[in-house]
């Protein structure tokens, strides 16, 4: 690609995200909260803004969801306006960087707009309206892609792939993933190769420690309850059969009672014979 067409790819990529920022607002003026993951990051983000730590409406640590995406919004009031406008301008960023990589593989520029519009209009306008991190993390993983396109290092790729950690689980195998498709194709010295990884594999390695320290599991388990014995005295009890008597007459042609004592208090002392 010369730099003519590549001046004007990027500005037709710019041109395209921008159109797309103001479609998804003009067509979804609200951000839907569908699911208990958005749900989720909204508590976790007041909860944050509150300095309560990564915690649920009753306490609880979110220990299923990474604490990125709800310390992207913990700084605004407002969480859902917020979450509204950073999934929006990266619905934007996604569109253009789609139709730039596709350019870059030398794609028609019909058929790239073509595919660009299908996947904008379709599935990643469905990601965008709602309160997840997908959106985002489908930006951020673009941005890395575009590049590694450009430039033969990987230290920025990777510690944009790494950072992603802290917004979708899902994005810890994006750097072993890229570490062997560079090794397949690029076939440089692998001493090289690592040493390129290695800022990502510590920013990974931060990403991952900080979660598990902001989001902390349970740390002692509840022992079962030991029933304690019966006394000699409840023995009789059970056994006696003077304690068994039939429905009151009102109750008739119901099933016979007995009383029946439990080993623990939890369950229940009278049930059907």
């Amino acid at each position: 690609m010369t730099l003519t067409e590549n001046t004007a790819t990027i500005l037709t990529a710019t041109l395209l995200g921008c159109l797309s920022i103001l479609f998804i607002f003009l067509l979804h003026p609200r951000l839907g909260i569908r699911d208990v993951d958005g749900y989720s990051y909204i508590m976790g983000a007041r909860s944050l803004h509150l300095g309560s730590g990564y915690r649920g409406l009753t306490g609880e640590f979110f220990n299923h969801w990474p604490p990125g995406y709800s310390l992207l919004l913990s700084p605004f009031p407002d969480p859902v306006l917020a979450a509204m406008i950073l999934s929006y301008l990266f619905y934007g960023v996604t569109v253009g960087l789609i139709y730039y990589l596709l350019r870059c593989c030398e794609w028609s520029w019909q058929a790239a707009i073509g595919f660009t519009l299908v996947l904008a209009s379709g599935f990643f306008r469905l990601l965008a309206n709602w309160v997840h991190p997908d959106i985002m993390a489908y930006a951020l993983f673009l941005v890395g892609v575009c590049l590694a396109v450009q430039g033969s290092r990987r230290s920025w790729p990777g510690i944009i792939w790494a950072l992603l950690i802290q917004m979708k689980f899902i994005a810890a195998v994006f750097l072993p993933a890229a570490v062997m498709a560079d090794a397949l194709t690029i076939r440089q010295d692998w001493r090289k190769l690592v040493r390129s990884y290695i800022p990502a594999a510590l920013v990974a390695a931060l990403s991952l420690g900080s979660i598990l320290h902001s989001t902390p599991g349970p740390r002692t388990r509840s022992r079962p309850h030991k029933a304690s014995r019966p006394s000699a005295l409840l023995r009789w009890l059970q056994k006696s059969s003077s304690l068994k008597s039939r429905a009151p007459s009102h109750l008739a042609g119901t099933a016979p009672y007995s009383l029946h004592f439990p080993e623990s208090p939890s369950q229940s002392v009278c049930w059907p014979q």
